[in-house]
């Protein structure tokens, strides 16, 4: 976007009401970035910027078109319209917010009595609202002098310059500290929003008033896309505990309003996606190191205390009341009524008969390549003498029972299924369990069970999030305790499976595998068109992924932010990639090798180095879930057929964990057996060792033996 096609706002720079301002304007979802000087503040997910100044400067910069909206009080506004009303007609007020109350008031000295506006003739009114004054002292008759000062007027009596003075009045305290008390009061004020810029200015305002109005109710309804509810409940953090429901059809309306008797409100609809869709745009070297820590943040999730609260009576729910709990919760929260959670033999068959040989055939290939990849990689066990008699071997035994878990929430994922069951196959893991959600019909995503039945898995179960997790963590009737859980998820899956995974013998889990994110370092070779179909490709996975492009190239920039507009109005799940790309950045760095020195402090799950010499680069990188080198090696291969694990760490994570392979289904057990001459020959290092650690009975365990071990060497 052009500069001057972001709306402006000028707030006061310092003072309760510039705080409040920027106060009210954060509860709006509004976030901003300061500059060096603090002067400007830029707006990221809207193209909203502040200008931080003098209040009394407020009217005259929006007058001027400097700005195009002004928080002020009506002191302020009154100041200027009164001191320019021959050039002025382009101002005016727009709504009361309510906050930064106060009076422009006339003092009089403490022991003198107030006895009317005629007791001012003749006196010299100090004040920084000469016009106010003038106005008020004209209404009212008096013919007095109005002393125009541009600092504190409270001491202009004691200073000899004037007899009296009018300025603004909240508690009273300072005039009280200079001798003074309020006489009267000639205007009460309150902040005021100044002018307007089209439709951009409309949604702010239509934000302004439904943060205003609904912070009072515990349900808030709202017409709008169900994809963009998370960002809408982002909106509302002054409600306490705010619930949003979406509303899809009239009948749907009418018994929600009946129900609930809920307020109405609108919020404006470049919510989920338009304009705001767009990517911030930075360049690395003019950012501070605090600014630049901000720009690598992973976006902030909203509603992550009542997130663990209602995840935890999920979870203690399950283990109370079994698979009743399970289907009562996939009824209120899938929508479905399942009769029986397993999958039955008919299902496995029927969802065969379903699929397309294209798409059968493409899932027989995708798991062809990932068992040759992982099968590759796979770890021998060892048997290694390190002195002579002392063998130590290593064995490598199978997890069982495992969980799996496969997505299939927005989309469903056979994919996932591959990835979680060919290397659980290859560990041979003897018991499998996979939970993946139902249908709104009951059933099971048809290529999601062909693919689990490629993997060797028979026991699949309906049931999905905070639920199936806690099922396969503790056991039901139906479905097994687990060992170990697997599988990426939303919010709430990932949730539960680190509250499970706290609980004493609770199972262990995989890896902190959160939402999707990809960073792409690309340089003047990078074709425009498909550096923003990869960013695209990772930003339509849900509204909180991320998506970063690092690039010393401004003329790629420009390239990728218009391709970024044409492709995202074309795709299916426009919706929820517009949010994702709101929270990402296009970032413009000096060189490549800064580039990946970023990348590295981000530790990004996935990292597309599409340059001339990608192996170049590829020698520095020290922290990502999975590399994928050069022009022809879109991410999205990785997702499904290439031969890597697409489960892979986020949230920067990859800076110690790795993505899922065959050892993660597969616990190492070391072994060591050492003969009489073997035991001899290490006794003396065990002994001294023991015994500087303080452990006598450590070192008797070895001593005790060694005359036995003389004897028979």
């Amino acid at each position: 976007m052009r500069e001057r096609e972001r709306l402006r706002i000028a707030v006061q720079k310092s003072g309760r009401l510039g705080d409040s301002s920027r106060e009210l304007l954060a509860r709006c979802g509004l976030r901003f970035r300061e500059s060096r000087d603090k002067l400007f503040c830029y707006g990221e997910g809207m193209p909203i910027d502040l200008l931080r100044v003098r209040d009394d400067d407020i009217p005259g910069l929006i007058d001027a078109g400097v700005c195009d909206l002004g928080f002020v009080g009506r002191n302020v506004l009154g100041e200027y319209m009164l001191g320019n009303s021959s050039e002025n007609g382009g101002l005016r007020e727009i709504q009361a917010l309510g906050f930064g109350a106060c009076r422009l008031s006339i003092a009089i000295p403490q022991n003198d009595e107030w006895q009317g506006p005629e007791q001012l003739a003749g006196q010299r009114i100090a004040t920084t609202y000469p016009n106010l004054l003038r106005d008020w002292l004209l209404r009212n008759q008096v013919e007095a002098t109005a002393v125009a000062l541009s600092g504190s007027v409270e001491i202009a009596p004691r200073l000899g310059t004037a007899d009296l003075i009018c300025d603004l009045v909240s508690s009273g305290a300072t005039l009280q500290a200079n001798q003074l008390k309020e006489a009267v009061v000639l205007l009460q004020s309150a902040t005021l929003p100044d002018d307007e810029r089209g439709e951009l200015l409309e949604q702010l305002l239509q934000r302004l008033d439904s943060v205003r109005n609904v912070r009072a109710s515990r349900l808030v309804m709202l017409q709008a896309p169900r994809a963009a509810a998370t960002i809408i409940a982002g909106l509302l953090p002054g409600c306490p505990q705010p619930t949003v429901t979406t509303i899809d059809g009239r009948a749907d309306q009418v018994a929600m309003q009946a129900v609930c008797k809920a307020r109405w409100s609108t919020v404006a609809a470049g919510v989920a996606g338009g304009d705001d869709a767009g990517m911030k745009h930075l360049v690395w070297k003019t950012l501070t190191a605090a600014e630049r820590a901000q720009t690598l943040r992973r976006p902030v999730r909203q509603g992550d205390a009542e997130r663990q609260r209602v995840v935890a009576d999920i979870i203690a729910r399950v283990r109370r009341q079994g698979d009743a709990a399970l289907r009562e919760l996939t009824q209120q929260l899938d929508g479905c009524e399942v009769e029986s959670l397993p999958v039955s033999p008919a299902e496995f068959e029927a969802a065969e008969a379903l699929l397309s040989t294209q798409l059968k055939q493409a899932i027989a290939e995708a798991r062809q390549r990932i068992e040759i990849f992982h099968r590759a990689t796979m770890s021998p066990s060892i048997c290694v003498e390190t002195s002579p008699g002392v063998l130590c071997e290593r064995l490598l035994r199978p997890i069982s029972p495992v969980g799996l878990y496969v997505p299939a929430g927005s989309a469903p994922l056979p994919s996932t299924a591959l990835m979680l069951g060919v290397p659980a196959q290859l560990a041979g893991c003897p018991e499998v369990v996979l939970c993946t959600p139902a249908k709104p019909d009951g059933r099971v995503d048809a290529a999601v069970l062909v693919a689990a039945q490629a993997c060797g898995i028979k026991r699949v179960f309906k049931l999905g999030g905070a639920q199936a997790i806690a099922a396969m963590a503790f056991g039901t009737d139906s479905v097994p305790a687990c060992d170990k859980l697997f599988g990426p998820g939303n919010s709430w899956v990932t949730e539960a499976k680190l509250q499970v995974s706290a609980e004493p013998g609770g199972p262990a889990i995989d890896l902190p595998a959160g939402p999707s994110e990809l960073l792409v370092i690309a340089d003047n070779t990078a074709d425009a068109g498909c550096v923003a179909a990869d960013l695209l490709s990772q930003a339509e996975h849900g509204p909180d992924s991320q998506v970063l492009l690092l690039t010393d190239a401004v003329a790629l920039i420009n390239a990728v932010e218009g391709e970024l507009q044409g492709q995202l109005a074309a795709l299916p799940r426009r919706d929820i990639a517009g949010q994702a790309l709101a929270e990402s950045c296009l970032i413009q760095v000096d060189a490549l090798e800064l580039a990946v020195e970023i990348s590295n402090t981000y530790a990004p799950e996935h990292l597309i180095l599409n340059v001339a010499q990608p192996r170049a680069l590829l020698t520095r990188v020290e922290t990502a879930g999975s590399v994928f080198l050069g022009p022809w090696s879109p991410e999205s291969v990785g997702d499904y057929c290439s031969g890597t694990n697409h489960v892979l760490p986020t949230d920067g994570y990859a800076r110690a964990w790795s993505g899922l392979s065959v050892a993660s289904f597969q616990k190492q057990i070391t072994v060591q057996e050492l003969s009489a001459k073997g035991l001899q020959g290490i006794a003396g290092c065990a002994i001294t060792l023991a015994r500087a650690e303080g452990l006598e009975a450590h070192a008797q365990a070895v001593s005790r033996r060694l005359p036995a071990a003389q004897r028979c060497a």
